[in-house]
C-alpha cells in the first residue's frame, strides 16, 4: 500500500478521487487505506479506489434518498448511511448490496461500534437508538436530550 503524505500548510490537492452528480456530503476511507466510500445529494454511495479515483461500484441510487452521513465498520465489511428523510440503511460493502433498513425515519447521525456489531444513531427527537447491525433489531433507546442530536460516537 502506497502512503501519500503532505504538509497541510501547503493545502494542495493530491488527486481527484471522483465526483458526484450533486454535492458530495460525506466520505470515509476503508480500513485498507486504498478505498473510500463517498455519498451525497445524488443519493449514490460510490466505492472508489483512492490511488486513481476509479469507481469500483455505485450502490443503487434508487434505494435511498440523498445521503447526509456515512459510517464504516472497522473491518470494512459494513457501512451505514443516514439520508435526508431520516432513514438509516446498512450496506454490505464486500457484497456490494443493500442489506436492510435500520430505521425508516428520524435519524440524523450514526456511528458503528469497534466490533462492527452495533450502530448508534440520534436525531431531531433527541433520542439515542442502539441497533444490532446484522439482526437489524433495535436493542434499546436512551433517555431524551433536550435538543436535537447531530453527532454520535462510540468510545474505544
Amino acid at each position: 500500500m502506497q502512503r501519500v503524505t503532505a504538509d497541510l500548510r501547503d493545502a494542495s490537492v493530491l488527486r481527484d478521487v471522483g465526483r458526484h452528480k450533486g454535492s458530495a456530503r460525506t466520505v470515509a476511507v476503508l480500513p485498507d487505506g486504498a478505498h473510500a466510500l463517498s455519498a451525497g445529494d445524488d443519493g449514490e454511495i460510490a466505492l472508489r479506489t483512492i490511488a486513481d479515483g476509479s469507481t469500483q461500484h455505485v450502490f443503487a441510487a434508487t434505494e435511498c434518498d440523498d445521503v447526509r452521513r456515512l459510517a464504516i465498520s472497522a473491518n470494512g465489511r459494513r457501512a451505514v448511511t443516514v439520508h435526508t428523510d431520516g432513514a438509516a440503511t446498512v450496506w454490505d460493502v464486500e457484497g456490494r448490496a443493500l442489506l436492510h433498513v435500520l430505521a425508516s425515519s428520524g435519524i440524523r447521525t450514526i456511528a458503528i461500534s469497534a466490533d462492527g456489531a452495533q450502530a448508534v444513531g440520534g436525531g431531531l427527537d433527541g433520542q439515542l437508538r442502539l441497533w444490532d447491525i446484522e439482526g437489524r433489531s433495535l436493542l434499546r433507546t436512551f433517555g431524551r436530550h433536550q435538543g436535537h442530536i447531530y453527532a454520535v460516537a462510540f468510545t474505544p
